[in-house]
């Protein structure tokens, strides 16, 4: 009897091992989508800025875009990271933002102290509004504004609803790949919700 009870429980621990190397395997990958997504929306920002910018702004977005890929190299490795992490990382990222679409594009950030320390998957704040830029007209006549603010445990990430006329198929991938980080790392489920005027996504705030 201690021989079979001894015997399962190896089976046991055995079986756990591999679902966590499936698991880790599957996360690896949607990492791996990460950046190459991220690297080819940036280079069309660099190429944008460069063909219609001073050469004191260019110089400038290529100081925060060093700053952005130092962020993504740092935590490349990482399957969760802090808030207060993701938010110094969005200073640069939005900076570059505003150097393309000048009043075009509002960034509220409200994000209280007491939840800094909480966790986040890396770049899940950048996935959202490179959502909503992807998938919104932006003017300066009509301001595409983006707003995160913290509540109830999520941070949620709001825009305002102003349709392209090119309709994209889907949501593309860098928000269905948030959602199954979020499934691997932390067995929770991003929200998200498009009402009349506004789309909204709440991100679950990981305890460290």
């Amino acid at each position: 009897m201690l021989r079979l009870v001894t015997r399962a429980k190896i089976i046991e621990i055995e079986n756990y091992k591999l679902r966590q190397e499936g698991l880790n395997s599957q996360l690896k990958s949607l990492q791996d989508q990460v950046n190459p997504h991220f690297l080819f929306n940036t280079l069309n920002t660099l190429s944008s800025l460069v063909r219609r910018s001073k050469k004191s702004e260019s110089l400038q977005f290529i100081e925060d875009l060093s700053n952005v890929y130092r962020y993504t190299l740092e935590s490349g490795n990482e399957d969760l990271v802090s808030v207060s992490s993701e938010l110094e990382f969005m200073h640069s990222y939005v900076s570059m933002l505003e150097k393309r679409f000048g009043k075009g594009l509002e960034i509220i950030i409200e994000i209280s102290d007491d939840i800094l320390r909480t966790k986040v998957p890396p770049m899940a704040f950048q996935v959202l509004i490179e959502n909503a830029i992807k998938h919104n007209r932006i003017s300066q006549a009509s301001p595409l504004k983006v707003r995160m603010a913290n509540d109830h445990g999520y941070i949620h990430i709001s825009n305002n609803l102003q349709p392209r006329s090119e309709q994209n198929d889907g949501l593309g991938m860098g928000l269905p790949n948030l959602v199954q980080r979020y499934r691997l790392v932390a067995n929770k489920e991003v929200i998200i919700r498009q009402k009349e005027d506004h789309f909204i996504v709440s991100l679950p705030l990981i305890r460290p």
